[in-house]
């Protein structure tokens, strides 16, 4: 990759989802920036799938079993991963010329702000969670010493502002079957809140999704509104929610600009009888609030999926 702050850096999470550099290993040249497709089928085995070609193409192994948060450099073979023992009080990184990994606390020795975990992105050496009172926790893994807090802890969680009755495109009662909050940083490392809701049956207006920023007016001490505020656009940028990043929009490598690339709303793994998560693999352009989804996956009977970005 060209840099631990490249937004391409993999993030896989969950079952299912690849061991980056075995990979890349099977990827053609011709691959290299154009947004993929790793699709793991019910019936066992993994393929991959080029949207701009709308081609299959196969994979040396299934990457079954897999569930963690990868960033890596090949400049100079430095790199980072971390994950989270199932149902775990801790995470684990490790990073070149570790011998072991090491913990980092998520419910014990942790300030009551910071405590739990629901969301998690790992761009470069930065790591930030959304915990469970919805404030932002940020750790910086760079140091020979462990991780170091740098959490600017702010005078209330990422509260969303209230949900009108009435969500974009749906103006009939419909039921929700699924629901999320997560995060995204962008290319400036500004950290985002993504809600998303999903109704029956699919169709085109099925599924909304809501960005939220901080209200800049937070940062005055005689504001008391601080709640988020939505965003209308993202700008040039396409923010892929399965690695929770955004990068810059590339016509040429077919990253459509102000659009959300999306398989799934569970995208960390955790199991949630409550809030089903359903593989619904689409791009959500944020400014027309229209869904594209790919007709040659519709067949396919899957148990996961990911966006990724070769380099």
């Amino acid at each position: 990759m060209e840099g631990l702050d490249r937004p391409a850096a993999v993030a896989a999470k969950r079952s299912g989802s690849p061991k980056y550099n075995e990979c890349a290993k099977a990827l053609r040249p011709a691959f290299v920036g154009s947004p993929l497709l790793l699709l793991s089928q019910e019936e066992g085995g993994c393929c991959l799938y080029k949207p701009d070609e709308d081609k299959f193409y196969e994979t040396k192994s299934d990457f079954s079993g897999y569930r963690f948060l990868a960033s890596s450099d090949d400049k100079n073979g430095d790199f980072v991963v971390v994950w989270q023992f199932e149902e775990g009080q801790f995470l684990g990184f490790c990073k070149k010329g570790n011998l072991h990994y090491r913990d980092i606390p998520i419910r014990v020795d942790v300030r009551r702000e910071f405590r739990g975990l629901k969301d998690v992105v790992l761009k470069g050496y930065n790591l930030y969670s959304l915990v469970t009172r919805s404030f932002i926790r940020h750790l910086d893994l760079s140091g020979q010493d462990g991780f170091k807090d740098v959490s600017v802890i702010p005078r209330f969680p990422m509260w969303k502002p209230d949900t009108p009755r009435v969500d974009f495109g749906v103006t009939e009662i419909k039921k929700v079957i699924s629901f999320s909050d997560s995060i995204a940083v962008t290319t400036s490392g500004e950290v985002l809140l993504v809600f998303t809701k999903a109704y029956e049956p699919f169709c085109e207006r099925s599924r909304i999704f809501r960005v939220y920023k901080r209200d800049p007016k937070e940062l005055d001490p005689n504001t008391y509104d601080t709640r988020l505020v939505e965003m209308e656009s993202i700008g040039d940028e396409a923010l892929f929610f399965d690695l929770g990043i955004t990068v810059p929009a590339d016509h040429t490598l077919g990253i459509e600009p102000n659009s959300i690339y999306f398989t799934r709303n569970d995208r960390f793994g955790h199991k949630n009888i409550c809030i089903p998560c359903l593989i619904d693999i689409c791009v959500y352009n944020i400014a027309t609030r229209t869904i594209k989804r790919f007709p040659s996956l519709s067949n396919l009977k899957l148990k996961d999926a990911q966006w990724f970005l070769p380099s």
